[in-house]
């Protein structure tokens, strides 16, 4: 164990405090339990955050992971206030606690004195003691993520109530990582396999009616309009193939950690007329009235411009394929008064439509993965998973997605980003 002013801790402590590990490890194994039963990357990386802030009473932890492709370290979950309200997506491998720590494969242990000099040399290089400054952490504590002798990730532990962190509570801390790391290991595979399973099951459709309009192309005896619909059906399913290929890829890489995003500073108003114009046929062909309502200037934002491109096209493509026929299609974009997201300035996207809506209990799920309402699959087929990537891509930017709907009454999307600043990117 690497240390800085480490606490020592003598037989007779040990003795005293046998209770106290007896006491956690107790704990620990319900806390094990609860990390077998999550069902997602993400909820899982919640629960160990939250286990390791409560097993050493510490006032938050942080769960990192690093990309297997690239090597950056990605911020999976956070329990710790001050970073929370950050939002923070990565931390830099080569001037971060975290990256010495994934460097090395041994924890790091510091004490208040370590951390309260933030003029000396050593101080400066940690990442995390300038992310909370002015109010440097009082203790600090980091673990790696070891998996079949590769380190993953790693566990940060902020601010012991008690003081400073102890042997036992590293003890502890180690106790969990190892088990989280192993959790992590087994939830990819098993996200993967079922990534794959749902792939299969999927083209399972198109694939079929594919052989069919082979086999009914292949016949002499077929008419020259039958021809022509067969193959209008084969152009369908093609395209349809080729949705589902581009969506599972992407979503693929989006779960891996392994999109990447380049943002720009760019005008929302000339975007959102893009966007307009490129589903102005699907909504002419359905005999629908789109309505435009944003502003013309000051939506400014620091952003990946082709991916919210992607969220405004995919919103505007279900309010075309949803609605009801003769209906309306309403685009609107504003300036949010205030910072309701803490973070500055945001703005607001919005789609609507005037079809049937969506059912209460389908709502809560309706951006989950592979979800597709009972309703929408009688009026569209689709993969289930525009929506899903349009929140990863979204909460990417430190934005929030959400819906309103009311049965017989329509659906309203709303996309909340946040404007970039004065020096051109994201406030915070």
């Amino acid at each position: 164990m690497t240390t800085a002013d480490a606490p020592s801790v003598g037989h007779d402590t040990a003795i005293r405090n046998y209770q106290v590990l007896v006491r956690r490890y107790a704990q620990l194994l319900d806390l094990v339990r609860d990390l077998t039963s999550a069902l997602h990357l993400n909820d899982l990386l919640e629960r160990v955050a939250l286990a390791a802030t409560r097993l050493v009473e510490c006032e938050g932890a942080v769960v990192l992971l690093r990309d297997p492709l690239s090597g950056e370290l990605q911020v999976g979950a956070t329990t710790h206030p001050g970073l929370a309200r950050l939002r923070v997506r990565e931390f830099p491998v080569e001037s971060s606690l975290a990256g010495q720590v994934l460097a090395r494969g041994e924890p790091i242990v510091l004490s208040s004195e370590a951390l309260q000099r933030p003029t000396t040399q050593s101080s400066l290089r940690y990442y995390e003691v300038a992310l909370l400054a002015p109010a440097y952490p009082q203790s600090f504590a980091a673990l790696p993520l070891v998996s079949k002798d590769v380190c993953i990730g790693v566990l940060e532990a902020i601010n012991r109530s008690g003081g400073q962190f102890s042997p036992e509570d590293m003890a502890t801390l180690e106790a969990l990582a190892g088990q989280a790391a192993v959790a992590v290991e087994n939830m990819r595979l098993f996200e993967q396999s079922d990534l794959i399973a749902e792939l299969v099951h999927e083209i399972r459709t198109p694939l079929t009616a594919l052989g069919t309009a082979a086999a009914l192309l292949d016949r002499s005896d077929l008419g020259e309009i039958q021809r022509h619909s067969v193959l209008s059906s084969l152009r369908q399913e093609i395209a349809r193939l080729n949705e589902l290929a581009d969506e599972f890829l992407d979503l693929a890489r989006l779960e891996a950690g392994r999109a990447r995003f380049q943002p720009t500073r760019f005008s929302l108003t000339p975007l959102l007329a893009e966007c307009a114009e490129i589903v102005m046929p699907l909504m002419h062909g359905n005999g629908l009235k789109f309505v435009r309502q944003f502003d013309p200037e000051g939506l400014d934002l620091f952003a990946d411009r082709v991916r919210i491109k992607q969220v405004i096209l995919n919103l505007l493509s279900n309010a075309v394929k949803y609605n009801s026929p003769g209906g309306q299609v309403t685009l609107r974009a504003r300036r949010n008064a205030g910072a309701p997201q803490g973070d500055g300035e945001s703005c607001s996207i919005e789609v609507a439509d005037s079809g049937p809506g969506i059912a209460s209990e389908s709502l809560p799920h309706i951006f989950e993965r592979f979800y597709r309402a009972k309703e929408g699959e009688q009026r569209a087929q689709g993969t289930g998973l525009g929506l899903y990537i349009a929140r990863h891509i979204v909460e990417s930017h430190r934005g929030r997605i959400e819906v309103d709907s009311q049965p017989g009454q329509g659906s309203e999307f709303r996309v909340v980003l946040p404007l970039a600043n004065i020096a051109g990117r994201l406030p915070g």
